[in-house]
C-alpha cells in the first residue's frame, strides 16, 4: 500500500511538472504572438500591410485570444481593419476548421471570431451556427446564438426565438 502511495505521489507531482511547463510555454507563444502581432492590428494606418507575417497552426489560437479580445475593445474603422487583417492571415478558414473541432475553447474562440467577421454570405459557417443553437451545451447555443445576431441580427431573430421558447436554460 505504501508503495502505491508513493507512486501516486509521484505521479501527481510529474503530472504538475508538466502542466507548469506547457503553461510557460503557452505563455511564451501568446506573448510572441502579441509582439509580432499587435502593432499590426492597432496601427494608426488604415491600411493594411501589404505583407503579414505567417501564422503557424500552433499560433493561431493565441491570434484570434488577442484578436478577439480587440474586437471586443473597438469598433468602427478599427474593427474594420481588424477583420481586413484576419481574412488576409487566414484566421477565417482557420476559425470554420475550428468550429467543428473537439475542443471547446477552440470552438468558442471560432464562434467569437466568426460573429465578429459577421460574413452573412458565408452561408456554411452560418449554417453550422445555427445547427449549434439547439446544442444540448447552453455555454455552445449561448455563444452561436451570439453569433447569429452579430452577422445579422433580423436573420438571426427566426432562429434564436423558437429556441428561447423551447429551452429551459
Amino acid at each position: 500500500a505504501g508503495l502505491v502511495v508513493g507512486l501516486l505521489h509521484v505521479m501527481v507531482v510529474l503530472q504538475l511538472f508538466i502542466v507548469r511547463i506547457r503553461n510557460g510555454i503557452e505563455t511564451r507563444r501568446q506573448n510572441r504572438v502579441e509582439g509580432q502581432w499587435l502593432p499590426i492590428l492597432v496601427a494608426e494606418s488604415a491600411e493594411v500591410p501589404p505583407a503579414l507575417p505567417p501564422l503557424a497552426g500552433r499560433d493561431v489560437m493565441p491570434f484570434l485570444v488577442l484578436w478577439n479580445q480587440l474586437q471586443e475593445a473597438f469598433d468602427g474603422d478599427i474593427a474594420h481593419r481588424l477583420n481586413n487583417v484576419a481574412r488576409r492571415a487566414g484566421v477565417d478558414a482557420a476559425a470554420r476548421r475550428m468550429l467543428d473541432g473537439r475542443s471547446l475553447r477552440g470552438r468558442l474562440l471560432a464562434m467569437s471570431t466568426l460573429g465578429h467577421l459577421g460574413d452573412p454570405g458565408d452561408y456554411e459557417s452560418w449554417n453550422a451556427l445555427v445547427r449549434l443553437t439547439s446544442d444540448r451545451d447552453g455555454l455552445l447555443s449561448l455563444s452561436a446564438a451570439r453569433a447569429l445576431t452579430r452577422i445579422d441580427a433580423a436573420a438571426a431573430l427566426p432562429v434564436i426565438l423558437p429556441q428561447i421558447a423551447e429551452r429551459d436554460d
